[in-house]
């Protein structure tokens, strides 16, 4: 399954790890709301996807891999939609599909450290440290 998420964060392919995660928000199943949030809970999570080095002994980079999996961009993405939670008009599916999103950004971020890189919240965006 390795060679499938490095082809999802690939830009070769038409479909890509982007698509999944608007999906994510915006499928009217609630079950595939759930499971593609799951799928890039797994993309975010595999650190080695997201690292440009061909030498996989070179350290994470907290920042590297937050840019260029757009964490922070779906995490903001899912606050702005769950602040609509609160506002009389507001669309069930896309509130739940962002709830699901984000738990798996926040998860993601939260096992960012496993490498053994600190995570320092004055260099990430106030989106994530909310």
């Amino acid at each position: 399954f390795r060679e499938t998420r490095v082809a999802l964060t690939s830009s070769e392919i038409c479909y890509g790890f982007n698509d999944i995660a608007g999906q994510a928000v915006l499928s009217i199943s609630s079950k595939t709301r759930r499971h593609l949030s799951r799928i890039m809970g797994c993309l975010y999570e595999d650190h080695c996807l997201w690292n440009d080095a061909s030498d996989l002994s070179e350290k994470f980079s907290i920042s590297q891999w937050l840019e260029k999996s757009g964490l922070l961009k779906n995490a903001e993405m899912c606050r702005e939609i769950l602040e609509k939670a609160f506002e009389s008009s507001f669309v069930a599916c896309e509130v739940h599909g962002a709830a699901f999103l984000g738990s798996s950004c926040l998860r993601a971020f939260r096992l960012g450290d496993a490498n053994g890189t600190a995570v320092d919240s004055h260099n990430v965006s106030p989106t994530i440290t909310k």
